[in-house]
């Protein structure tokens, strides 16, 4: 199977189709409105209404294919007939540290609370433990207003290992960062 093609597809608890891949070169356009968009909606990403330039979108792009084809990351790519709707990756990180991949993924505003980021949470893990031989440990950040995402990431089986107090600035309000990690796979 190519990685342009669809990995997984599944329905969201409100019957909508839903299609994961890998992304291509020819997503970059598609993924520069992604994001932007979720900035403009200032939901729990660094962007909080910052537009990315098409070239920063490839520069971000072109280093995820890298990483994929070294084994040091995977990226998956939701949609839901041809609108993109969702992007998460795993991107390890390197030296001391390189058994511990570093997890960010978002769904769209009018996709939430079906069921999507569960299972693309689900999906991505998968994807990353069978392509990123030194993959050991998943660690992600999240805000602590994110409480439905906290939950996703707990039923996940993350656990809390630190709290940063009011380490984000989010709608004006200082917020906690609430940093978690899952084992995937046996250290020595």
């Amino acid at each position: 199977m190519e990685l342009s093609e669809s990995l997984f597809h599944f329905k969201s608890r409100k019957g909508h189709e839903i299609f994961l891949r890998y992304p291509k070169l020819s997503d970059v356009r598609i993924m520069h409105h992604y994001i932007n968009k979720l900035s403009i909606e200032r939901t729990y990403i660094r962007l909080q209404g910052e537009e990315i330039t098409i070239e920063d979108e490839q520069n971000y792009l072109d280093k995820a294919l890298g990483k994929i084809d070294e084994k040091l990351g995977v990226m998956l790519l939701a949609f839901h007939e041809t609108e993109l709707i969702g992007v998460a990756e795993i991107s390890m990180k390197d030296r001391i540290e390189e058994h511990v991949g570093v997890l960010g993924i978002s769904v769209s505003k009018e996709y939430r609370d079906e069921g999507i980021g569960t299972r693309f949470l689900e999906c991505t893990i998968e994807q990353a433990i069978t392509n990123i031989p030194k993959l050991a440990i998943v660690v992600l950040e999240v805000y602590a207003a994110n409480e439905k995402g906290i939950q996703v990431y707990k039923n996940a089986g993350f656990v809390e290992y630190g709290r940063l107090p009011k380490c984000v600035c989010f709608r004006s309000k200082f917020i906690d960062m609430i940093y978690m990690a899952k084992q995937v796979r046996a250290l020595p």
